[in-house]
């Protein structure tokens, strides 16, 4: 698999769901959609995510970021940059 694998093609899901959700998007929710994953596989896919747009400036924990994705890990797009 190239660079990233399983784990590089579950965050690029969980951040195509994030940022076209209208609504905040639970964890149970992700692993009912996604099909095939655990609750564990979504949560550490959700927490590589998490650090990626932390370490792109992308999330910086004010509330106010371009796809949120909360204090638990799930979230919803927050602006247009998710586009």
């Amino acid at each position: 698999m190239a660079e990233g694998g399983a784990s590089g093609y579950l965050r690029g899901l969980l951040e195509s769901l994030l940022c076209a959700s209208s609504e905040p998007l639970t964890l149970d929710k992700a692993v009912e959609v996604i099909g095939g994953v655990t609750r564990g596989d979504v949560g550490r896919a959700l927490s590589e995510l998490q650090a990626e747009y932390e370490r792109e400036g992308q999330h910086d924990g004010d509330g106010d970021e371009k796809c949120d994705l909360g204090a638990d890990g799930a979230g919803h797009d927050s602006g247009p940059e998710c586009d």
